[in-house]
């Protein structure tokens, strides 16, 4: 949802608060959060191989057909439309900003300025940093699913290179919520607002009347040697 929103803040900067996304920000909200946990919820509905005087593993919990649905129908699918759209703005923001330089070029002569530097090392930034989100934070996770599919369908792999990618590949997908909030100014501004009004508070609790008057006075000595070396 947070890349989708995105996608229609950049590709419809003029029509993008007439958007659903938009005007409706608690429905997004439940939408994002309901319908995962509705399909998380549906071993305990119904869809499992419990039975009776059966030892508890997670093969009665979760079906394999489950499993399938999950991994390949839902996680990975989802992990590739993010990448997709990502690929989309990063094309959008190139062709702007081959027609931002266009334009400046046709004033400045063919002159490159600092300001299209910036530009290109910004844009080269932004490559960067998707491209180490994607391959650090979702190809290890994506191995742990594909890995822990092949273990259902019981291959033989070896028990440290299944501890091994768990930790990773859970470890980098709990970094991406993170990543996505400090990427976006409009969501960290509440903490950063909060920071300087307690910033702000701080230092003017910890401001001495004494220190106030003692810089008062020293400033008053300073004018009148001035005026004295004028005279």
């Amino acid at each position: 949802m947070v890349h989708y929103e995105k996608y229609l803040c950049i590709i419809y900067p003029l029509h993008y608060r007439e958007i659903w996304v938009h005007r409706c920000v608690p429905l997004s909200l439940f939408l994002v959060w309901s319908l995962p946990l509705v399909f998380s919820c549906l071993p305990l509905l119904g869809w499992n191989n419990w039975a009776n005087n059966c030892t508890c593993s997670y093969k009665q919990v979760f079906p394999n057909a489950y499993i399938y649905l999950e991994t390949y129908g839902v996680v990975i699918p989802a992990i590739l439309a993010m990448s997709f759209i990502t690929i989309k703005l990063l094309s959008v923001a190139r062709k702007q900003l081959k027609e931002i330089k266009k334009l400046h070029r046709s004033v400045q002569r063919e002159v490159v300025t600092e300001m299209e530097r910036q530009m290109d090392l910004r844009y080269a930034k932004c490559i960067a940093i998707f491209s180490l989100t994607f391959f650090i934070c979702w190809v290890p996770y994506i191995a742990l699913l594909q890995v822990s599919v092949l273990a259902i369908e019981n291959y033989e792999i070896s028990i440290w290179i299944v501890l091994t990618l768990a930790c990773v590949g859970s470890g980098s997908a709990a970094v991406i919520p993170v990543i996505l909030g400090l990427s976006h100014r409009q969501y960290t501004e509440l903490w950063r607002n909060l920071c300087k009004k307690y910033c702000q508070s701080c230092c003017k609790s910890r401001g001495n009347p004494t220190s106030d008057h003692h810089d008062m006075k020293s400033k008053e000595e300073t004018l009148e040697d001035e005026l004295t070396s004028v005279k």
